[in-house]
């Protein structure tokens, strides 16, 4: 595709000796490397990055010039905005009265989220997609790979027999998405991830633990054998992680919420009701919290009244990969022999309360009524925009954060989507 179909005749560009805005025409960029930048001055973190990025490229101008180029693509919602994101860039821009060609580029390229870099070849060819990403990681050595015609990262095909990890890359030799076994720092201000050659070869500050792979059936051992301890609602005792199944329990709950935003939410205050409503007439039913926010610092009222065990913030990532939740807080319901017997029992808890706490604890499912009942709070339809999204859900692991309503999925999708 020609550079002048995707951008138009015209760009702008800052000339500093006339000091002001001029036109210049695309297709003096054919032949080049291009970097699309997408960008809006509304969210900080991306004022941020882009004060980076213009420090990094002016360093580099001299060097990369000839074969690269990077143009700037508005996201802002008013010319006001516009005018602020494109002070001082040293770079060319898509005039902002060229908005629609702007959404376009988004759609076309799938962009959902701010900023974003998408590194094009002098053919049209994508480099790389995840061109932010790349710069965050190692700044100082994409704006010398990109000129090249090479990305960051770099891509394996998995055998039959392996996992994908999508949005997720190897912090050595930078493969993404990760293919293979998957493994990760304990320690919750390390988030590094390794494949396995690297872990083979590389000595890491942190105890390294091996990812349980989604959807894969474990037993209880196998499930928690990263994790030492429980901590009891006070933080005061480490209790046994075996006590959770060892004695008549036929299902534990896995509750992810944060204590600072869903702690004192309709659901958590209906589930702990309806907790305790039942202990005295139904099997054990043991629930344990997944937060990231909670340590030994935390406020001791906040979970005082709360009847379950914590699992240590520095596992939330583990057991975050496993289930991947799509909303917090979030229940889901795993049997004693490792079946998943609701991704959504948080839904459960406020249309049945406690009969739906007594099915679990026979470690049953839950009697579902008609999918196009469930209401989705918090989740969007990517393409209609419905919000919340009302009946059958399908998601993409593939694309980040994309959700379909029933009609929309059946319109087609590039990638495959779960019926969550």
């Amino acid at each position: 595709m020609l550079l002048t179909e995707l951008l138009g005749e015209v760009l702008l560009l800052f000339q500093e000796d006339k000091k002001q805005w001029v036109e210049i025409l695309t297709k003096q960029l054919d032949g080049k490397i291009i970097a699309l930048y997408f960008s809006s001055h509304r969210w900080s973190y991306c004022q941020e990055f882009t004060v980076k990025l213009a420090r990094v490229y002016k360093n580099l101008y001299r060097e990369i010039n000839e074969k690269f180029d990077i143009i700037f693509i508005s996201r802002d919602k008013c010319e006001t905005e516009f005018d602020e994101s494109i002070k001082e860039m040293p770079w060319k821009v898509l005039p902002f009265q060229d908005r629609k060609r702007s959404e376009a580029l988004c759609k076309y390229f799938k962009v959902h989220g701010s900023p974003n870099i998408i590194v094009l070849s002098s053919s049209g060819e994508v480099i790389t997609s995840d061109g932010s990403l790349e710069f965050a990681i190692k700044y100082d050595l994409v704006l010398c790979l990109w000129p090249q015609g090479k990305s960051l990262f770099y891509s394996c095909q998995p055998r039959p027999d392996e996992f994908q990890w999508n949005r997720v890359h190897c912090d050595q030799c930078y493969m993404r998405p990760l293919v293979g076994i998957r493994y990760g720092c304990i320690n919750r201000q390390c988030p590094f991830n390794f494949c396995k050659k690297c872990t083979d070869t590389i000595k890491h500050e942190h105890p390294l633990v091996e990812y349980l792979i989604p959807k894969r059936q474990y037993s209880m051992n196998e499930f928690f054998a990263f994790v030492p301890y429980l901590l009891s609602s006070n933080k005061q005792e480490q209790i046994k992680t075996e006590i959770l199944w060892k004695g008549d329990a036929k299902a534990i709950g896995f509750y992810f919420l944060t204590y600072r935003y869903s702690f004192n939410c309709n659901l958590t205050q209906k589930l702990i009701q309806y907790y305790k409503a039942t202990q005295s007439t139904i099997n054990s039913f043991p629930i344990v919290i997944i937060t990231y926010d909670i340590d030994q610092q935390s406020p001791v009222e906040y979970w005082s009244d709360i009847p379950w065990l914590i699992i240590p913030s520095d596992y939330y990532r583990l057991f975050y990969a496993y289930f991947t939740p799509h909303e917090c807080p979030a229940l889901i319901v795993m049997s004693i022999d490792g079946k998943v017997l609701t991704y959504i029992g948080h839904h459960d808890i406020l249309r049945q309360g406690s009969e739906a706490i007594r099915c679990w604890s026979r470690g049953e499912k839950v009697t579902v009524f008609t999918p196009n009942d469930y209401v989705w709070q918090h989740v969007s339809c990517n393409i209609c925009n419905m919000i919340p999204l009302i009946g059958k859900r399908y998601h993409c692991s593939t694309c980040e954060d994309y959700d379909l309503c029933f009609a929309c999925q059946s319109k087609g999708h590039e990638h495959l989507l779960e019926l969550m």
